[in-house]
């Protein structure tokens, strides 16, 4: 997701940001290795610390902003009646550089939560079995869209908040020359 999301060019020292082609074979390559690592024997996936009836949540944890993101911005454009088609600015790189991060913050930040939630998901997925497990995912889940739910409702409101402060700003200045 980070490289798909940005390509730093240290050489030149400039951000060179992917495009559709870049994203969708680095998306292809993701759905190979997922394909490969789900057909894997079970005798093989004993030298790895999780339980092979893990596997396909490992898989969900790996995929799981990009999963995430894609489900809460259907739902929130099903729920406002538009089309989950018809493009926005809900998806959680947006608001995150709403709340002022630039893009190379925003995807060091992503990348670093689902690195997390990768870590923490193999930890759990070597003495939990799969139910406890799709529990744990559940949870994250619910605590992911709180958090950005409330995170997009302070954004909307500060945007709201800056740009009222700015107009009144350039209301009054206006209202200055005016009065010389």
């Amino acid at each position: 997701m980070l490289l798909a999301y940005l390509y730093y060019n240290f050489s030149t020292r400039q951000k060179i940001f992917m495009g559709d082609t870049g994203s969708l074979l680095i998306g292809f390559f993701i759905g190979f290795c997922t394909l490969k690592f789900l057909s894997m024997d079970a005798t093989l996936l004993s030298n790895f610390t999780f339980k092979a009836e893990n596997k396909l949540i490992i898989i969900f944890a790996i995929l799981f902003m990009p999963l995430f993101d894609m489900c809460r911005v259907i739902g929130i454009r099903l729920v406002s009646g538009k089309s989950p088609f018809k493009a926005d600015r809900n998806h959680i790189h947006h608001i995150l550089i709403d709340s002022g991060l630039s893009h190379f913050k925003v995807a060091m930040t992503l990348g670093f939560l689902n690195y997390v939630i990768i870590i923490i998901s193999l930890w759990l997925s070597s003495f939990l079995d799969s139910f406890q497990m799709s529990f744990f995912l559940m949870f994250l889940n619910v605590v992911m869209l709180l958090f950005f739910s409330l995170l997009k409702e302070l954004t909307v409101f500060n945007v709201g908040r800056i740009f009222t402060s700015k107009f009144n700003y350039f209301l009054l200045k206006k209202n200055e020359k005016s009065e010389l």
